[in-house]
C-alpha cells in the first residue's frame, strides 16, 4: 500500500518529525546537557513535533504512528508542563 493509495501526503510530516527528532536526540551530547544548553530550540522542537501529531486525522496518525522512531519520541520528548 501506497502513500498515493491512501489519498494523503504523510511524507513531509514523518520527515519533519525526523528532523525534529534528529535535533533533540544529538549522538555525541547527552539529552540533559543538550536540555540545559539548548533549551528553548529544545522546547521549540518538542512543540513542533507534538503540533504534528495534533494536527493529523486518523489516518495519517496511523501511518505516523507505524512508520515514526515511536519509542525515541517517548524518551526524548519531555512534559515541560509549558504546554497549552
Amino acid at each position: 500500500m501506497t502513500l498515493n493509495s491512501l489519498g494523503f501526503d504523510v511524507e513531509d510530516q514523518l520527515k519533519r518529525i525526523n528532523e525534529c527528532l534528529h535535533q533533540i536526540d544529538q549522538r555525541l551530547l547527552p539529552s540533559t546537557i543538550n536540555n540545559l544548553i539548548n533549551e528553548r530550540t529544545v522546547l521549540n522542537t518538542e512543540r513542533e513535533i507534538i503540533s504534528i501529531f495534533e494536527d493529523c486525522d486518523a489516518r495519517e496518525l496511523n501511518y505516523l504512528v507505524g512508520h515514526v522512531k515511536l519509542a525515541l519520541i517517548f524518551y526524548k520528548v519531555k512534559d515541560h508542563n509549558t504546554y497549552s
